[in-house]
């Protein structure tokens, strides 16, 4: 038996699936068996930080299509391991477990490319492995999510953010012109909700708009599935923004330098947003058609 096993390592919800999401698609494409992640990991950053999520995922996850448990740590503890990248030439009749690591160097468009169109499937898969308590409640409506990454990342620089630079911020500016921009071109104020772990002054120019407010306190992987059900979501230069438009195939918006990479199948669904620029039909066609034909 063939085994996959993805290292989550201790990164941030968005880079850990990462290693996720190559292992799936590799075990389902090779009629492989998946070995469930070990969420359990010291996380000091997040609490010296004061973050709002302590990244304690091992209280997000059960092992889902994967196996777990004392079976897990048998098979971890007798079968040899092969690095992803040795694992072209395996011969079946030996048991093996191929190791799926978290990218040290958080290249994004280099694993997201593995990704790209396969949101709908891995976002069953991340349901089935999420604790009931931790699935977004409620029916969907018609919606535009709004992401803005702080937290670790650094301040907003905007010839840093142009040229392409990861873990930057994107200043807030930005976000509240591209709401409006995008409401001018759909000719209606959709409601906004706003996931961020932002502190509430930070965010005061976005939430004072009209019809605009903060999700609640919740868990990493509800954000990011409630993030999956919008029909637009106009997002920062983040790994967690990109995993929620490719789970549920949402148009993205992103400021300049800031896409990092495209996920979607659809043409014009991913754009950068240039500052004061109207917000293209096409995109503005592919957020109208996501919603549910009445009668």
């Amino acid at each position: 038996m063939i085994y996959g096993y993805p290292d989550v390592g201790r990164h941030g919800l968005g880079h850990s699936l990462l290693a996720w999401g190559r292992c799936q698609l590799w075990c389902r494409d090779r009629s492989a068996q998946p070995l469930a992640p070990r969420w359990l990991r010291l996380r000091l950053g997040p609490y010296l930080r004061r973050e709002r999520d302590k990244r304690n995922y091992f209280l997000l996850f059960r092992s889902g299509n994967a196996i777990g448990g004392l079976r897990k740590a048998w098979i971890l503890a007798r079968t040899r391991k092969v690095e992803e990248g040795d694992a072209a030439n395996l011969d079946p009749a030996r048991p093996a477990i191929v190791v799926f690591r978290s990218i040290p160097d958080n290249d994004v468009r280099r694993d997201f490319a593995a990704l790209r169109g396969e949101g709908a499937w891995l976002r069953d898969q991340l349901e089935a492995m999420t604790l009931p308590r931790h699935l977004p409640g409620g029916p969907a409506y018609p919606h535009v999510a709004i992401h803005v990454r702080m937290g670790d990342f650094s301040v907003s620089d905007p010839d840093r953010a142009r040229s392409g630079q990861q873990n930057v911020r994107t200043g807030i500016d930005w976000f509240t012109g591209a709401l409006e921009a995008l409401r001018a071109s759909l000719g209606e104020s959709i409601p906004a909700i706003v996931y961020s772990d932002g502190r509430e002054e930070e965010l005061s120019p976005l939430l004072r708009l009209p019809s605009v407010v903060r999700a609640p306190p919740r868990s990493a992987v509800t954000d990011l599935l409630s993030i999956a059900r919008a029909d637009a979501l106009i997002g920062s230069g983040s790994g967690f923004s990109i995993w929620g438009s490719l789970l549920g195939d949402v148009p993205r918006l992103s400021a300049p330098g800031q896409q990092l990479t495209r996920v979607l199948a659809l043409e014009d669904a991913e754009i950068e947003l240039q500052p004061g620029a109207a917000v293209p039909e096409r995109f503005a066609e592919r957020v109208l058609r996501r919603r549910p034909v009445s009668g």
